[in-house]
């Protein structure tokens, strides 16, 4: 692997051979931490980021604190209802301006602006205490944009045959978030005040900005301080190209395209009838307190480490046997939507859900559903990397509406099929299987030509030759995550 000192000379033999010159910053502390390759330390940053904006969110000593103390009660339900529609709102916006412009830009600011605003929550709440409506707000509006953002700016740096592990060990950081603002509210919100945590979440989200901009670059030919060998290798292997200004939206292809649109069928399944699944075992366990930290730390513990494993684990599938992209996306998503729906078989036969099968079947559900999203986030990248923002806004939305229409209709429907159980666990279980067969017959991992164009990358041969001598696609491994 050639270094710094070598790179001048290297860099003649290359194709593309202009590149940024070493900040003072690079000169004087190279960003070279445990020798992480720039697409790795991408998903770990956006690991980290994600963790802070989320556990600000899931800090309870906000509601025990603020809401249950100064502000009446009614604030706690405002706060959700104004977050959720804020993070509804701002999906399609987000998804068009980090293709237009720079999504890991806007990452960053999202991230940012959300540590700033829970920095100044308490501040605020001091003079105006109905101001904790108008944080969340803004919460939902920082963390709404940053999903579509963060899908955007792997069009650059992800590699077909690593999409699963990067956009996976980086989304983890949604669930592992939760876990660590729960879990710092079980430890401190006895010891600290609420303020104080807050301003804890808001100085570490600000910290985390600066490594950002120092870190993190749009395009790989924008980074300083690359290696030779990772650069070589995601211009042979990654197709979309930067374009200034950006192409127009192909918003009709988007929507009529069948591999996106089975996208959007098995995310609704899946979101609407987990809901559901849960809420139909839940609601028949005499005790609940024993599940207060099931449902909500174990629960994304689960899926903090089982996305991750389930993304590296399709990396490796696909680079050490024959299946296919699109094979392997249907097993995951397909798969993992059917393989749900058998749960359901026990409800057929009114089996009563105690606790202990609530428990035992709990963990399995989990595992297989965290199989299923980390094909679904991959293959996004799949068939649209270059819109992979909008698409997943698109899906949002659709999720977004899916995990509602359980909390705001649950209770009606289930009264309405209260004696007709079979066929309400019936409906669920269609729901989870049609899904999984409209995604199986539809679904596809090659990429879409959604525009009047043949696709990049179909004379990919001719456009890298010259590069075979000096990093082999071959000859790198798909998995690794250490630059030599």
């Amino acid at each position: 692997m050639s270094n710094n000192n070598s790179r001048d000379t290297t860099m003649n033999d290359l194709p593309f051979p202009d590149r940024p010159r070493l900040r003072r910053i690079d000169e004087r502390f190279r960003p070279d931490f445990f020798k992480f390759s720039k697409r790795y330390t991408l998903a770990i940053l956006s690991h980290i980021g994600f963790a802070i904006t989320f556990a600000i969110r899931s800090n309870e000593c906000i509601h025990k604190g603020s809401v249950e103390d100064d502000v009446d009660r009614l604030y706690a339900l405002f706060m959700t209802l104004w977050f959720l529609f804020a993070y509804f709102l701002v999906q399609i916006p987000a998804g068009i301006c980090s293709y237009k412009h720079s999504a890991t830009h806007l990452f960053g600011i999202c991230i940012l602006g959300a540590s700033i605003t829970s920095f100044l929550t308490p501040i605020t709440v001091g003079w105006f205490k109905p101001a904790i409506q108008y944080s969340a707000f803004l919460q939902g509006i920082f963390q709404g944009a940053a999903s579509p953002a963060y899908f955007s700016m792997w069009r650059y740096w992800a590699p077909p045959l690593e999409r699963s592990t990067l956009v996976t060990l980086g989304y983890a950081g949604t669930f592992s978030g939760v876990v660590i603002g729960y879990q710092l509210s079980v430890t401190f919100c006895s010891v600290f005040t609420w303020e104080k945590i807050l301003y804890v979440y808001g100085l570490m989200g600000i910290c985390w900005y600066l490594a950002w901009l120092w870190l993190v670059f749009e395009h790989p030919s924008q980074h300083p301080t690359i290696m030779d060998q990772e650069y070589v290798y995601l211009q042979q292997t990654v197709t979309i190209k930067q374009e200034t200004p950006a192409s127009p939206i192909p918003w009709k292809k988007i929507f009529t395209n069948l591999p996106i649109c089975a996208l959007f069928v098995s995310s609704f399944s899946r979101a609407w009838s987990l809901e559901d699944f849960q809420h139909s075992m839940y609601s028949q366990v005499k005790d609940h307190k024993e599940f207060g930290f099931l449902h909500i730390e174990l629960y994304n513990l689960i899926m903090a480490l089982s996305i991750p494993a389930a993304g590296f684990a399709a990396d490796i599938l696909l680079q050490k046997t024959s299946l296919s992209v699109t094979k392997l996306r249907k097993i995951y998503i397909s798969g993992g939507l059917v393989i749900n729906a058998l749960f359901f078989i026990p409800a057929l036969f009114n089996v009563q859900f105690t606790s202990a099968w609530y428990e035992i079947s709990f963990w399995p559900v989990m595992v297989i559903y965290c199989i299923s999203i980390a094909g679904f986030y991959a293959n996004h990248l799949d068939i649209a990397a270059k819109y992979a923002g909008i698409t997943m806004a698109l899906t949002n939305v659709i999720q977004t509406v899916a995990a509602l229409l359980p909390t705001e209709f649950e209770f009606e429907l289930f009264r309405f099929l209260e004696n007709h159980r079979m066929s309400y666990i019936l409906t669920i279980m269609t729901v989870f299987i049609g899904g999984g067969i409209f995604y199986y017959l539809y679904g596809s991992g090659e990429e879409q030509n959604l525009e009047d164009k043949p696709i990049e990358g179909e004379n990919k041969e001719e456009e890298t030759r010259g590069f075979e001598n000096f990093a082999s696609v071959n000859d790198w491994n798909p998995a690794e995550v250490l630059v030599e």
